[in-house]
């Protein structure tokens, strides 16, 4: 399989999950499963947005004395004192300013004239009951929870979050701060893909350091695919004696693809263990990042009701960049900007093994298949790493 049909063979396999209701203020980030329709008028009835007093605007000439009154209704030549969001009493149809107005005894005496209206905020100016609001889709931002809760709402129904089993493989990794003996190595694809999964919106649920045993990683691997949605493993993925994962994959579920025409991460397998999808990731932590990138993440975010755009900027190639015919490549590239153009320059270091390039990497430019050499000066997309906004020195 190419890097594309495994991608699209993945997320053909995948639905969106089930709803559950949230409490509205905890609700940010999450992504609605279903339209949601104004149950009233937003705002629910006629109020005033300044304080001062409500009139009837044709009251309102320059010198006017106006009866100052209490109560829901006015009549002609009176006026109401309100505050900012006090209901409009009935008869008035604009507000005069405290500061356009002078208090004698108990008549008002106008300063400014007004206009019908003014400073007058309508019942149902903003939302009108039954109207729809927000889509199914939309993911949830601070703005849409105050409109919710405008609404009286105190629950919402949204998209599950995804559960995502992450397995790290290796009898030679060890948890940061023991002892590093010779041949041992600390764990640092846990952190990187537990954070990565975390801002996809989903829940990580994480079995640890798993030895290069064969019974030992077939069960925590079924457990794994019966208690996610999806499981992520990394290392184990080769074709040596310690790379397990296929082997699993191919005896106890389906193994739909194994070593990819890619670079960085072509061990990587993918298959399916009790309904689930495995991606069986590198354990060199710079290609189960990419590969996690390019192929776990929209994988995730379609099982959270997303959809994966990464963000792209066009730049000049700064440097050739060399490929080899019949595999993908994700080159490394820093990001510069100089006279309105924006240039991506190829990082020395591309190896899977090294973290530090990709860390400092803007961003990765993909060398399709057929594609042996990209010219200097040539223009390229770039997928940016980091924010879209990033400012580029």
């Amino acid at each position: 399989m190419r890097a594309q049909e495994v991608l699209n063979s993945a997320l053909e396999s995948v639905r969106t999950l089930e709803a559950e209701a949230v409490p509205v203020c905890c609700a940010a980030g999450r992504v609605l499963a279903e339209d949601v329709h104004a149950p009233i008028d937003l705002p629910p009835f006629t109020r005033a947005t300044m304080d001062g007093y409500a009139l009837r605007a044709v009251d309102s000439g320059r010198g006017a004395r106006l009866r100052l009154v209490r109560g829901e209704r006015l009549g002609a030549g009176e006026a109401v004192p309100v505050a900012t969001g006090d209901p409009l009493p009935r008869g008035a149809d604009a507000v005069l300013r405290r500061e356009h107005a002078r208090v004698e005894g108990e008549h008002l005496v106008v300063l400014r004239e007004v206009k019908p209206g003014r400073d007058v905020a309508y019942r149902g100016e903003d939302v009108r009951a039954g109207e729809r609001v927000l889509n199914a889709g939309t993911v949830l931002e601070p703005l849409h929870l105050g409109l919710l809760s405008g609404f009286g709402l105190t629950h919402v129904r949204v998209v599950r979050r995804p559960r995502v089993a992450l397995i790290v493989t290796g009898s030679e990794v060890v948890e940061p701060g023991e002892r590093l003996e010779r041949g041992r190595v600390y764990d640092m694809n846990t952190p990187t893909l537990s954070a990565e999964i975390l801002r996809c919106g989903a829940q990580v649920l994480g079995y640890g350091i798993v030895r290069d045993e064969y019974s030992e990683l077939k069960r925590v691997l079924v457990r794994a695919s019966r208690e996610a949605d999806l499981v992520v493993t990394t290392g184990g993925s080769s074709r040596g004696e310690r790379d397990l994962v296929p082997k699993i994959l191919e005896e106890a579920g389906e193994k739909r693809a194994h070593f990819l025409a890619i670079k960085p991460g072509k061990p990587m397998a993918y298959g399916v263990l009790n309904g689930k999808l495995v991606f069986a990731l590198s354990g060199w932590t710079a290609a189960a990042w990419v590969t996690f990138e390019v192929f776990v993440k929209p994988v995730i975010l379609k099982l959270g009701g997303m959809c994966y755009s990464p963000p792209v900027v066009e730049a000049v190639a700064e440097k050739t960049i060399r490929s080899r015919r019949g595999r993908r490549d994700f080159v490394r590239v820093v990001l510069s900007r100089r006279n309105g153009c924006c240039y991506a320059k190829p990082l020395e270091v591309q190896r899977s093994s090294v973290l530090l390039s990709l860390a400092r990497a803007h961003g990765l430019v993909e060398v399709p298949e057929g594609v042996e050499r990209v010219e200097a000066g040539a223009r390229v997309q770039v997928r940016v790493l980091r924010n879209a906004g990033y400012t580029f020195p």
